[in-house]
């Protein structure tokens, strides 16, 4: 049951892809630190406010965040499910390290 739950964590976050994005990881982790607009998530996910967008978009239609409008400004904010979710992610991260660190390990040496 515990792999099935982590391996739909890695396929949400990598959407068409069997690994999991370390930009879509920081996006959704980056949300604990409570609710916010795009701008400052793409920030500190050093990612486009583009693909930022995009990806919360689909992270909400996957009821991993919600959003408000307030005036012209999108405020994102983690669901339960997202919350549990990304706590997951961020100890995965943890017990990992960024997987392009992981990648670079992997690759062999000239």
């Amino acid at each position: 049951m515990i792999k099935r739950f982590i391996y739909d964590i890695y396929e949400l976050l990598s959407m068409d892809n069997p690994f999991l994005k370390e930009k879509k990881a920081l996006l959704l982790m980056n949300l604990l630190e409570g609710e916010t607009y795009i701008r400052p998530i793409a920030e500190k996910s050093n990612t486009m406010y583009s693909y930022a967008l995009l990806t919360l978009q689909t992270f909400e239609q996957n009821n991993l965040v919600t959003s408000e409008k307030e005036g012209r400004i999108r405020i994102y904010s983690l669901t339960n499910e997202g919350k549990k979710i990304a706590e997951l992610v961020k100890e995965l991260w943890e017990l990992t390290g960024p997987m392009s660190e992981i990648q670079k390990e992997r690759e062999p040496s000239n």
